[in-house]
């Protein structure tokens, strides 16, 4: 029979990644809209001809692109002052 593992080795245990990535930026015309999932992580994400693309004429898109695993947290940070986050969307912002 197998060892049960107790909470704290299960909440240590390494998260598997979703395989999914959000952009949480501000809506940019003809280039991205706020809230487009991507059915792959961040950095695979990047790479899609259309976030290349994007990147190429507003590189601040990177920072605003976040795991599944971060969107919750991501979203709220967004939002709050102070938080790299957020001050990723304002210089975003900003410049467009």
């Amino acid at each position: 029979m197998g060892v049960s593992k107790t909470s704290t080795e299960k909440a240590a245990a390494p998260v598997a990644a979703s395989g999914i990535s959000c952009y949480i930026g501000p809506n940019i015309l003809g280039v991205i809209q706020k809230a487009t999932i991507y059915p792959c992580p961040k950095n695979e994400a990047l790479k899609t001809p259309v976030v290349a693309k994007a990147l190429a004429k507003y590189p601040g898109i990177k920072d605003l692109i976040v795991s599944g695993e971060e969107l919750g947290a991501g979203l709220i940070k967004v939002k709050t002052p102070g938080e790299p986050l957020f001050k990723a969307y304002e210089r975003l912002a900003r410049s467009l």
